[in-house]
């Protein structure tokens, strides 16, 4: 307790309010004592209600005694102390990773960017306090991460680091340095250290690296990547890259160079080793490593004191209690509620993503007409709504479009809305410059073969109406003649009976009688011919049943295969997102250059 010290001394200055509060509260329950002058004592206590001297008394002395031990706890009572290093480590490193084209020779295996990648993860694994940043170079130096605690974050975007993202080839360190630099001065940083990655220092570079650093307080460690018998440059595309004279170019590394160098700048320098003594010896020697041997100095010790305030707060707890049951507490409540942020029009998804890739996860979740209203890409807006069933849209939005891709998506869907001719034109242009184009040729005989069995109803349509008409005419026909056979027989058969009007009674009878024989047979054939064309109308209901079943299972099948010519033209589309992580850095880095070019003179070799 000789230790004891308050770590927030100005709490005590809340003292002379509570006084002054408790005074002007023992003033007011004691005003009575005005009135003794004026009154008898003895009556004076039936006169004033509600005042008692004891009462009076208790509330002052608890509202001295909880306001005492509040401002106590407030102004952090200690005395106790507890050990901390001073030292924190806080060191802050910039990785430069050189992506010229030498650092695709396999002299070492399987090849120096391979290897160098490698190392770099294992680095940024080491890394686990300071900052960390990391520069790309070539033909011009770009900024792959700030100065970061995340190393992680790093090591993600390390496999998809490539040559070919560059949009300048050559190897300037120099700039790769003075964009180290800049970075070291944004960030306020006095000390720091540079790790570089590489196969090879320009000479014509070397002499101004050192003059950069020879005005600061960075120093430069080496990584040499490659061998002094060098080889040849691997190309993306196939075989070795040539100098203009036509001459295969051999990368070779100048070890001598880069020790020196390193040396100069007061860095470590190391060959890349297949164990993990290189790095080991680039990043534990280094002077921000070294450092960590100073935690155990007990002169850089300072004392950290254990507040004990926290503790006091236990004896509030009956007056928490007091004002729970008063009511007190629940306004204290209502105080402490947080007010209502103000709202804000940017959205937590537009924060983190564009327009089109929130289009996209709309798009994913099946929501194609949300996301086609939200896509800001045309193509992307087109495959959307070609997903939602809006084709005409979708060929307005393909309008003008002559690549393979627009070509083949405008066909799908004129073939969507049944103009055929124009989406088998449309295939015969992708075909033409793909023969190998497989879903155009599958989509094609699918077209192809939606047309023939159109034509084919067309012609069974045809004959069918031609043979019904065909059917009526005859039965017209049949009709007449049995109508024009009956009126002749009647004739006949009354001009027999005038002729025979002189023949004998029995002859009249056999007449009679040959006649209603006649006549039955008429009546006999009628009906034959109702009872034939009965059965010819029950045949025709059952071919029109089975043609409508036979074009029910074309329907079914005609959907089936929209069904698949759709789940194909999606993966087309989807198929179309390039799976290229490092897409955004290398069109950052061709606007970047693109911006600078003529500042920048490269000298040296173009590898």
């Amino acid at each position: 307790m000789s230790d004891f010290i308050l770590l927030r001394p100005w709490w005590l200055l809340a003292l002379i309010p509570l006084l002054l509060l408790a005074w002007l509260i023992w003033h007011k329950q004691n005003s009575q004592h005005s009135w003794k002058q004026v009154c008898d004592a003895k009556l004076l206590k039936y006169l004033i209600v509600g005042t008692e001297t004891k009462k009076s008394n208790l509330t002052v002395i608890l509202l001295v005694f909880y306001g005492f031990i509040t401002i106590i706890s407030l102004a952090g009572p200690a005395w106790d102390k507890l050990p901390q290093p001073v030292f924190r480590q806080n060191s802050s490193l910039i990785i430069l990773l050189d992506l010229s084209l030498s650092m695709q020779a396999q002299d070492i295996k399987p090849s120096r960017l391979v290897r160098t990648r490698l190392k770099l993860l294992d680095a940024l694994t080491m890394r686990r306090e300071g900052q960390t940043a990391l520069i790309v170079y070539a033909g011009d130096a770009f900024m792959v991460s700030p100065l970061t605690d995340d190393t992680d974050t790093i090591a993600q975007l390390v496999p998809s680091l490539i040559p070919a993202m560059m949009p300048g080839q050559g190897s300037r360190i120099d700039l790769a340095i003075a964009k180290a630099l800049t970075l070291f001065k944004q960030g306020g940083i006095t000390e720091g250290e540079i790790l570089l990655l590489t196969d090879e220092v320009p000479e014509v570079y070397a002499a101004t690296v050192t003059k950069l650093l020879n005005t600061v307080n960075f120093n430069l460690s080496i990584l040499s990547v490659g061998t002094e018998q060098g080889a040849p440059i691997n190309l993306r595309q196939g075989g070795f890259l040539k100098d203009s004279s036509g001459s295969i170019v051999i990368a070779k590394t100048n070890n001598k160079l880069l020790r020196q160098l390193a040396i100069r700048n007061n860095g470590q320098f190391s060959e890349i080793t297949v164990d993990d003594s290189d790095i080991n010896k680039l990043l534990l020697q280094n002077k921000f490593e070294n450092n960590l041997g100073e935690k155990s100095d007990s002169k850089h010790d300072a004392a950290i004191w254990r507040e004990q305030g926290p503790w006091l707060i236990i004896l509030l707890l009956p007056l928490v209690l007091f004002s729970f049951r008063k009511g007190f507490i629940f306004i204290f409540v209502l105080m402490l509620l947080p007010v209502s942020e103000p709202s804000y029009a940017l959205s937590w998804e537009s924060l983190w993503s564009n327009k089109d890739q929130q289009a996209k996860q709309l798009l994913n979740e099946g929501k194609n007409v949300e996301s086609a209203q939200l896509f800001q890409d045309s193509d992307w807006q087109a495959a959307a709504n070609y997903k939602a069933g809006q084709y005409e849209k979708t060929l307005e939005l393909l309008a003008g479009k002559t690549d393979i891709e627009s070509t083949y998506n405008r066909a799908n869907a004129l073939a969507k809305l049944q103009r055929y001719e124009e989406a088998l034109k449309n295939y015969d242009e992708v075909i033409k410059e793909n023969p190998k184009h497989e879903d155009s040729l599958y989509n094609k005989k699918l077209v192809e073969d939606e047309l023939k069995k159109q034509q084919q109803d067309k012609n069974k349509q045809d004959d069918k109406s031609k043979k019904e008409q065909d059917d009526k005419d005859s039965e017209q026909n049949k009709e007449q003649g049995d109508k024009s056979g009956d009126q002749q027989n009647q004739d006949k058969n009354k001009k027999n009976q005038q002729n025979k009007k002189s023949e004998q009674q029995s002859d009249k009878q056999d007449s009679k009688q040959q006649e209603a024989e006649k006549q039955q047979k008429n009546k006999e054939s009628e009906q034959n011919k109702e009872t034939a064309s009965q059965e010819k109308n029950e045949n025709k209901d059952k071919k029109n049943d089975n043609d409508k079943k036979q074009q029910q299972a074309k329907l079914n099948e005609q959907s089936q295969a929209q069904n698949k010519e759709q789940q194909q033209a999606v993966e087309q589309w989807l198929r179309k997102i390039p799976d290229d992580p490092a897409g955004l850095m290398r069109r950052k880095f061709k606007y970047q250059y693109q911006q600078r070019q003529n500042q920048n003179n490269t000298k040296g070799p173009a590898w």
